[in-house]
């Protein structure tokens, strides 16, 4: 018998909307006590039909790419190093460099890409490294308005 996952995005209240994929049927629940420990859980619909709700605590839809971009730390000495971004989102960004050295966390640097939409639409986004987990480097924008509306049209396609 296949398992049914469905996903669902936990609202700033700390609650969740499932949709039964069966009947329809649909029902807010409180996510506190999974946050931090279980990000999958089983539900039993009142139609009896059970499936896995995967809990989505991301504030921003995170999209798969493949932008070549150039990274540089602010204040520096003006180095760049080029980069892979692997995702991204309105609030941040994955990217997959040769040397992780060059990004430890709490560094602050400013990121320029493409992004491969019509208009080949330049980004120039300040950021602060999260994380660093091998090569891969997972950074969070600063709050701006500046490319807000192009980044948000690009996601959503």
């Amino acid at each position: 018998m296949k398992t049914t996952v469905t996903k669902t995005y936990v609202q700033p209240d700390n609650t969740s909307l499932w949709v039964c994929p069966e009947c329809g049927f649909q029902k807010s629940i409180p996510i506190n006590r999974y946050r931090h420990k279980k990000h999958q859980i089983k539900i039993r619909c009142k139609c009896n039909t059970q499936f896995n709700l995967f809990l989505e605590f991301r504030r921003f839809f995170r999209k798969d790419v493949n932008l070549a971009g150039e990274c540089t730390i602010i204040p520096g000495d003006g180095e760049s190093k080029k980069v892979i971004l692997t995702d991204l989102s309105m609030g941040g960004m994955c990217i997959q460099v040769g040397c992780a050295e060059f990004f430890t966390e709490g560094v602050r640097g400013i990121a320029m890409f493409t992004l491969d939409d019509r208009h080949k639409t330049e980004v120039i986004k300040k950021y602060v490294v999260k994380s660093t987990i091998g090569n891969r480097v997972h950074c969070e924008f600063f709050k701006d308005i500046e490319y807000q509306k192009e980044l948000g049209f690009y996601l959503r396609k």
